[in-house]
């Protein structure tokens, strides 16, 4: 048995199939060399079961499971798990994750989470979120990236402690803020948006949590739309994180 009591990288890919995952190679060199070379430490197995006792019962129609491993550059490997007929749009279930493996490291992408709309506000979408975080904490994942969008990702994602790298995004945000708050609150939000840009860098990661602790601010969050990172090397936002989704 290798390291992390993992089954040996054939005997994973036998088993991931065997829950009715698709395994696609998009490139020449075998499924097994580039997980063994770029992602030796994901549990694919572990993490494919854990999806599916989540997301299992709740979907609606046929269920497509994929896992689709590229050479690169840079490697990658997607996770995608769908319903592929939904009966309407309130019942749609997709889940979408690329890992990366880059010169720094690894990072993943949150591409997409949607969830049937009666399964929605029942935290499962945490717990999609502590199977994954599991594995990136095993596999050294380094930085977590998103765009936060759709009606709730604003500020959801803002919640769990991601911050907004594009201050052009955050300047939207701003001036929506402008329309929607009263004078006061606007004063509060301006002065986290000043005090962190006049300290740091135009480029740098604004944290946006700090405006969505403020009960005010969630209808402005609402609807937004920005590109966000969380730094799993960083003790405090892997904690943070952490507490998100157990919570």
């Amino acid at each position: 048995m290798p390291a992390n009591n993992q089954p040996d990288r054939p005997q994973q890919l036998k088993l991931v199939k065997a829950l009715g995952y698709n395994i696609i190679n998009d490139s020449p060199i075998d499924s097994e060399n580039v997980l063994q070379q770029h992602f030796r430490a994901l549990n694919l197995h572990h993490l494919a079961e854990l999806i599916d006792s989540i997301l299992g019962e709740l979907t609606v129609g046929d269920v497509q499971k994929t896992i689709t491993v590229d050479a690169g550059p840079p490697p990658k490997l997607c996770f995608e798990y769908c319903n592929t007929n939904p009966l309407t749009f309130d019942d749609e279930l997709y889940l979408h994750r690329t890992f990366e493996s880059i010169e720094d490291g690894l990072i993943v992408k949150h591409d997409v989470l949607t969830l049937p709309t009666i399964y929605q506000k029942q935290n499962i979408g945490k717990a999609v979120l502590a199977a994954f975080l599991q594995q990136y904490e095993a596999a050294g994942v380094k930085k977590i990236k998103l765009l936060a969008a759709l009606s709730t990702g604003g500020y959801a994602w803002a919640r769990a402690g991601f911050k907004a790298i594009d201050k052009a995004e955050v300047d939207i945000i701003l001036a929506k803020a402008r329309q929607m708050l009263s004078p006061l609150e606007y004063s509060i939000i301006q002065r986290l948006y000043d005090g962190h840009y006049n300290s740091n860098a135009k480029n740098s990661a604004f944290a946006i949590e700090e405006w969505a602790r403020l009960k005010f601010m969630k209808p402005v969050l609402l609807n937004s739309k920005w590109h966000g990172e969380l730094d799993l090397t960083d003790i405090k936002e892997l904690s943070k994180f952490r507490d998100y989704v157990t919570r």
